[in-house]
């Protein structure tokens, strides 16, 4: 089952140290800690408009001035007179509330259009309450809880240090040139996409002590992603050079279509996937496998998304194997699959083992990448 090899990763992975940032510099991180509101906002009750608090029957007030706002309502009015209360001020008891649009002011004297009270009030802790859950362990801070983060007068946030990647490319043809290394800038923004950063980038030839001297600097990193290398040509020398470096391969040569010869494993502790170099398939295992080890390692919580959807078109394959398939869902109900073998997918047509065919219109099942 996928699910099984995606469980092997994740075990393997650690989460990576914590941080106190600034709130304002926090969108798209993960919170290391919960954190909850330690105040009520507003403090008290207030007014969510500008207007005069009167008290009295009538429609001619003397005005006393105006409060301020986040002002409690600490006025005493008598019969016949008014005070001005602005947004975010406190409305005085025992008063009617007009807002200003039904107000003419001459003078210290105003006079109101209504009789109506117009009392519109934001209750105490309204914006946000005292225990109330600002942001979760785990969860991605987005722009609400930026604004929540705010109200609750926190000025910083503990999250998950940004996990550092470093990137490598084996092949003669993408040292000499002759081949553009494009899957670099690939992965580089896949990984800034999903909260990850590139701490290094390197090429190394089709040769096993550049590959081993290439693997001496991934300590300063928290995995470590590889590209090429990974048929099993006489030139292909990636799995000797991390053999001979330590590595510990822990998935190799899995039932998976695209990327049987996708490995994983850790060396020096920090977890390692050799790729393929075909782009489509590194896109393919990158948002199925790498995906949820990066979410792992910077504590991001919630599982993968799994919808069900309808089979297109005939699909037939090999009963050995895993079939992945690249599709664009639509986000509606029931999902939809709009397209199959997509470059820019937003899910994954997922069929297991001992499948041979699936026919048009046939229930399968899908995974979302950012589900």
């Amino acid at each position: 089952m996928l699910r099984d090899i995606v469980r092997v990763i994740e075990k393997t992975v650690p989460r990576v140290s914590q941080e106190v940032i600034p709130a304002m510099e926090s969108l798209g991180r993960v919170a290391a800690r919960t954190v909850r509101a330690g105040r009520n906002l507003p403090a008290f009750d207030v007014s969510a408009l500008d207007g005069f608090a009167c008290r009295g029957s009538g429609n001619a007030f003397v005005a006393k001035g105006s409060l301020e706002p986040g002002q409690r309502g600490s006025v005493t009015l008598k019969a016949g007179e008014a005070i001005f209360v602005p947004t975010g001020a406190a409305i005085p008891a025992g008063s009617r509330f007009v807002p200003r649009e039904y107000v003419t002011e001459e003078g210290m004297r105003i006079s109101v259009e209504t009789a109506e009270d117009f009392r519109k009030v934001w209750r105490k802790g309204y914006w946000i309450g005292k225990g109330e859950h600002v942001v979760r362990k785990g969860q991605t801070i987005g722009p609400r809880t930026m604004e929540l983060l705010a109200l609750a007068g926190l000025a910083s946030v503990p999250v998950y240090r940004k996990p550092g990647a470093r990137l490598l490319s084996t092949g003669n043809e993408l040292k000499k040139g002759i081949v553009v290394n494009s899957n670099q800038y690939l992965l580089t923004g896949l990984l800034q996409r999903d909260g990850g950063e590139v701490v290094g980038c390197a090429i190394a030839g089709d040769d096993e002590r550049e590959i081993a001297e290439a693997l001496s600097h991934v300590k300063d990193s928290d995995f470590l992603l590889v590209t090429g290398g990974t048929a099993k040509g006489i030139k292909d020398v990636t799995r000797a050079a991390f053999q001979a470096s330590g590595a510990v391969f822990l998935l190799e040569s899995q039932p998976i279509v695209p990327g049987k010869t996708m490995a994983f494993g850790t060396i020096d502790d920090i977890p390692f996937f050799i790729l393929p170099g075909n782009p489509r398939a590194l896109r393919t295992l990158y948002e199925v496998f790498v995906r949820p080890c990066l979410a792992k390692l910077c504590g991001r919580v919630g599982a993968t998304a799994v919808s069900r959807a309808r089979a297109p078109e005939d699909i037939e394959k090999d009963p050995d194997t895993i079939h992945l398939i690249p599709v664009l869902l639509s986000e509606g109900h029931p999902v939809r699959i709009e397209q199959l073998h997509v470059d820019e997918p937003n899910g994954f047509l997922v069929l297991e083992r001992g499948t041979t065919r699936v026919r048009a219109g046939e229930e399968v099942s899908v995974q979302w990448v950012n589900g």
